[in-house]
């Protein structure tokens, strides 16, 4: 019993040693983005007949209640502080829940370190077990720092504590969710790939749902949707407790449910087997390239539905928010400390842009870390046993995730095209596609950026690649609010690039940004070739 205990402490110890660092950065981010909502209101709207405007403006915009949920005493910091912090973070908390989710378990299992631990002490349930106690213990490190944040912007809007505790289980409550529904598929699903497929549809269904109940105002809708119950918590104006029950329980029952599932799978095997014998798939399969894309497909088509998606809604509804923020001297202000000298919807559509330039660069940061799995679980050996160098493997699958980045831009353009058209935004299709290029410059520099920490400290990598992104956007985004120095603001990647189409690209930037990708993922290349595999 006693070695039983240390091989599930061991391996307990295994699974939170990665995730770990994310949910600490993303904690820190969310209490961030509670700060700045709640600092930025009391600058911009010091009086309540700025306050009342705002709060009219907002409340009768149809598209951003149906991105950002359901307005509610916007007349108030903590009104417009719980709708600003649910409305970004219950989406991000909800994606990285998916993408650790089907970490925890079904990597390591892929990778074989799971399975002589498994057979040395543990069954397939208790380590199950372990699995969800890591994610319960990622969910409480989440809400702890993310309460950091909240008490400063308590602080700063003179909100009530017991407030803000509740905000922060609301926030972190479609985290734990969809982190619970990713433990579940990697026990149903063979594969992290085909788990991460299914959790990701799952949240997508989610959303839209969500989406169509607020916009077309359905409120029995939005409760059949577990993003909906954490509008109806009401956080800082009502702080309604059954939604968040609802939300913490559905999650207990899909923890509780993979772990049941557990015993009634083989290792290495999912639940939901095939009937049929798989078809021997060989396409792709002739060089260094096919396989890269073939790799590399499933990941760069989600993003491409990802940033699709993004982009027709935020160019929907580009001309509404821009009329409604066009007045306030503040959101004037932020606009002109970001380089931007237009006002309305121009500036809205380039403040968008910053957001879609972040999700491409969370792509190259998703392409960089793919590489490290690729080794980490061996498959590597696989490709580096045969004739093909090391260098030239890592070139094309670098080479491969920058066209991918280019087609990302090029598909923002597209979309952003027809999404506005009818508009009269006054906006030309070229300055759309310079607008939809002007988002990959940064994420190739992060691309390079990973290759390089890949070649040198491939156990950084991914810590390297997503904390740098985080760092920029917050940087870029809360620095800007708060009327940070300009000296803080250079560290951010996305303050060298143009807000297009508010601003014109500035090319020569671009082009420097692009140069030091290349040349980081080149000498990356180069040093790849002097280290040995570093598996796990």
């Amino acid at each position: 019993m006693h070695a039983e205990r240390r091989a599930w402490f061991a391996a307990l110890r295994q699974l939170t040693v990665s995730p770990r660092r994310a949910a600490a950065a993303w904690g820190l981010a969310f209490g961030l983005v509670v700060y700045s909502s709640t600092a930025a209101y009391v600058h911009a709207y010091p009086s309540m007949t700025q306050r009342l405007f705002l709060a009219h403006s907002l409340g009768a915009n149809v598209g951003l209640q149906a991105l950002f949920g359901p307005t509610r005493a916007l007349d108030t910091v903590g009104g417009f502080a719980a709708w600003r912090s649910l409305g970004m973070l219950t989406i991000i908390g909800s994606i990285w829940g998916v993408l650790t989710g089907t970490w925890l378990l079904r990597c390591e299992e892929e990778a074989g370190r799971w399975e002589t631990l498994v057979s040395a002490r543990l069954t397939r349930r208790r380590a199950a077990a372990a699995g969800v106690t890591a994610a319960g213990l990622l969910v409480a490190e989440l809400f702890v720092l993310t309460t950091l944040g909240t008490l400063l912007g308590a602080a700063a809007g003179h909100l009530s504590i017991t407030s803000c505790l509740f905000l922060d289980a609301a926030l972190v409550a479609p985290a734990a969710l969809f982190l619970a529904v990713g433990i579940l598929a990697g026990q149903l699903l063979g594969t992290r790939s085909g788990a991460a497929r299914v959790a990701g549809a799952l949240f997508g269904v989610a959303y839209l749902v969500r989406l169509v109940g607020v916009a077309a105002h359905v409120g029995w809708l939005r409760w059949i949707t577990p993003l909906g119950w954490v509008d109806a918590t009401h956080p800082m104006t009502g702080s309604a407790a059954v939604p968040l029950v609802l939300s913490f329980g559905l999650t207990v029952v899909l923890a509780g449910v993979a772990v049941v599932v557990a015993d009634r799978r083989d290792l290495g095997a999912g639940v939901w087997q095939r009937r049929r014998e798989a078809r021997g798939g060989t396409a792709l399969l002739s060089g260094p390239a096919g396989l890269a894309i073939r790799l590399t497909g499933p990941a760069a088509l989600g993003w491409l539905a990802s940033v699709a998606t993004i982009s027709v809604v935020l160019g929907l509804v580009s001309k509404s928010v821009g009329e409604s923020t066009a007045k306030s001297q503040f959101v004037n202000g932020y606009l002109d400390r970001l380089g931007v000298s237009h006002a309305g919807s121009l500036a809205e559509l380039g403040l968008a842009m910053l957001t879609v330039s972040a999700m491409i660069a969370l792509s190259a940061a998703g392409a960089a870390s793919a590489v490290r799995e690729t080794e980490s679980v061996g498959l590597a050996d696989a490709v580096l046993v045969t004739p093909v160098a090391r260098t030239r493997w890592l070139a094309v699958r670098a080479a491969v995730s920058a066209v991918t980045l280019t087609l990302l831009g090029v598909t923002v353009a597209s979309v952003l095209c027809l999404a506005t058209a009818g508009q009269d935004l006054g906006i030309s299709a070229g300055q759309l596609f310079a607008a939809g290029m002007n988002t990959v410059p940064v994420a190739v520099l992060v691309l390079g950026a990973g290759v390089l920490v890949f070649a040198t400290a491939p156990r950084l990598t991914s810590v390297a690649v997503y904390g740098l992104v985080a760092w920029s956007f917050l940087d870029e985004l809360v620095g800007g609010a708060v009327n940070a120095p300009n000296w803080v603001l250079d560290l951010s990647l996305f303050h060298h690039i143009a807000l297009a189409p508010a601003a014109d690209p500035r090319w020569a930037t671009n082009a420097v940004l692009v140069a030091i990708g290349v040349g980081c993922a080149a000498l990356g290349v180069g040093l790849f070739a002097r280290r040995d595999l570093v598996l796990s």
